[in-house]
């Protein structure tokens, strides 16, 4: 029976009310569909100071649509039927870059090899170019002249030894404690399961100029199994902050790094690359020996980096723990990771959570240096501050995914200044956030069965599907919100 599903990208644009400084959204000023006849899939979006909107993710669509001039404009097929659906194991990456208004395109191109592309994150630099990461299984995919890396290397099980890059360690050994590859899904930053296998992959770092037309720049990074990005974020120099995770032993790390020995199960990652995609400029592993991911990087004014990172293990590297986290039977944990300019220590690192399970989502970072971790916990006992929004769990008992959380610390990361969990009866989780000026948190996820706390003012309270997208803002204090809408 011939496939008649069809996945579009959605795209909307909330405000807020006039005369009100901090307002729930209340009015929808545009919405747009973008996609093909295929499958299509949104997965970052960034906004330039322009108000022009970016979006990427990948497609399976033979027929997305792509503006005259476009870097690349045909699908890699990659021996696909050829049905204008596509396959989903053969897609490619699209950026889309769409007047303030949403009224048209200013530019859609696709990126991939012949096999398959999934989109980690976007980031913008100071020309407005846009650079892109995420992983690819193709080994083909596009790459440039005296790029860092230019060969696949994911799943090539005949790669060992050292590489001959100078500065940079392949290592094939295992820290003493490591056990057995774990068999869960590994989850990107929107939740969803990962294409294929955790033994291939390369990570890709890949930067479009401003018009859409061609790649600056264009390297892979990983080693032989499977390694995926989840985060980009760039310094006022525009050299490039990566992190995800990795099956790969013999991942790039530089000599000088924070941790230079993989820790067995998947492992974090943490990677400054030069602004001409050339030179790792540091590239450590963060975990131990259990199963750790790197799921989000900011960069403060200082070039430290600060990671939001998820952790099955009691060994990972930390300073401090809060809550009643880190003990041999803990399902998992959401960790805060600050490392030195050059990557080669912790100016602090933490675990948060309770007894069950927790695991980030998001950072922020704020102009005085404080930091904002949000995610979802299942804990009873999440560590949860005094004058908190919310002190207490709201999901019922059983619930897989239980509540969002978001927590401040100060700028030295000693002090948790508040923690509030944030959801309703259903699973809610977290799966972006964005500060203002003022202080004031603005988060987005997904919901499930009614019951989020959304303002009356709000565009819509109501709760149309088994599962629906939040909007919420916390106020400076994170003791009260601001605002809240589902849709």
């Amino acid at each position: 029976m011939k496939r008649s599903l069809v996945i579009f990208c959605l795209l909307i644009c909330l405000s807020s009310s006039a005369g009100r400084s901090s307002a729930a959204p209340t009015d929808l000023n545009w919405s747009a569909l973008l996609g093909g006849s295929g499958h299509d899939r949104g997965q970052a979006i960034a906004l330039d100071d322009k108000g022009y909107l970016y979006v990427a993710g990948w497609t399976a669509s033979l027929d997305f649509p792509t503006t005259p001039g476009a870097y690349d404009a045909a699908r890699g097929t990659g021996g696909d039927s050829g049905s204008p659906t596509g396959s989903d194991d053969r897609r490619d990456l699209f950026i889309v870059k769409l007047h303030p208004a949403g009224s048209g395109l200013v530019y859609a191109t696709l990126l991939g090899g012949s096999r398959a592309e999934d989109c980690g994150d976007i980031a913008l630099d100071g020309s407005d170019n846009l650079c892109l990461t995420g992983t690819t299984w193709s080994d083909d995919f596009p790459v440039t002249t005296g790029a860092f890396q230019t060969e696949y290397r994911g799943g090539d099980e005949t790669q060992t030894g050292r590489d001959s890059r100078a500065g940079v360690s392949s290592r094939t050994g295992k820290r003493s404690g490591g056990g057995r590859a774990s068999d869960r899904d590994t989850p990107n930053r929107s939740g969803d399961t990962d294409l294929g296998t955790e033994t291939a992959g390369d990570v890709f770092v890949t930067k479009l100029n401003s018009m859409g037309t061609g790649l600056i720049y264009s390297t892979l990074l990983g080693g032989r199994e499977g390694d995926r990005a989840a985060a980009i974020a760039l310094d006022g120099s525009e050299n490039i902050y990566l992190t995800g995770w990795t099956r790969s032993s013999d991942f790039p790390v530089t000599e000088e790094a924070f941790d230079v020995e993989y820790g067995g199960n998947g492992d974090g990652f943490a990677v400054k690359l030069d602004v001409l995609g050339k030179r790792l400029l540091y590239s450590t592993f963060l975990g131990g020996a259990g199963a750790d991911q790197g799921v989000d990087i900011a960069v403060n004014g200082r070039g430290e980096a600060w990671v939001a990172a998820t952790t099955e293990g009691d060994d990972f590297p930390v300073t401090a723990v809060l809550g009643d986290s880190g003990s041999a039977n803990d399902p998992g944990d959401a960790c805060l990771v600050r490392l030195s300019p050059d990557g080669s220590g912790l100016i602090f690192s933490t675990r948060l959570g309770g007894r069950f399970r927790d695991e980030a989502a998001c950072v922020a970072v704020d102009p005085g240096g404080g930091a904002y971790l949000a995610g979802w916990t299942r804990s009873p006992d999440f560590p949860a501050t005094v004058e908190a929004f919310d002190r207490s769990p709201n999901h019922r008992a059983g619930v897989l995914e239980g509540d969002g959380f978001v927590a401040r610390f100060d700028a030295a990361g000693k002090e948790l200044l508040y923690a509030t969990y944030l959801g309703g009866p259903g699973p809610d989780r977290i799966t972006g956030m964005a500060l203002d000026a003022a202080g004031s948190v603005y988060l987005c996820g997904r919901t499930e069965g009614g019951g989020f706390p959304a303002a009356q003012a709000a565009f819509d309270t109501t709760f149309p599907g088994q599962t629906d997208v939040f909007f919420a803002q916390l106020d400076p204090s994170g003791a009260h919100l601001v605002g809240a809408a589902v849709l």
